[in-house]
């Protein structure tokens, strides 16, 4: 799995090694849906580490990451979403 450690290579490197990593975890026969949704999750904390480290910001990226913690709770989801499954 990609490391959380701070990029210090070429901008976007762990945005590149993310999706490769999903890359091969497509190619097999079957999919790990874990893997998958770690590989996921790690390549939007990487979209919004390189857009904030470039001086911008981005409130959807921030809230793609949020959805994905798993600390985040079910009814903080359900109130973003404006459902009430």
């Amino acid at each position: 799995m990609v490391e959380n450690n701070e990029q210090t290579g070429h901008p976007f490197a762990r945005v590149r090694a993310c999706l490769a990593q999903m890359q091969q975890a497509l190619d097999g026969e079957q999919v790990d849906l874990i893997v998958l949704a770690k590989t996921y999750t790690a390549l939007a904390q990487a979209l919004l580490a390189d857009v904030q480290r470039t001086g911008q910001s981005s409130m959807r990226f921030e809230a793609v990451c949020k959805a994905l913690d798993l600390r985040t709770t079910k009814s903080e989801l359900q109130r973003f979403l404006g459902s009430k499954s």
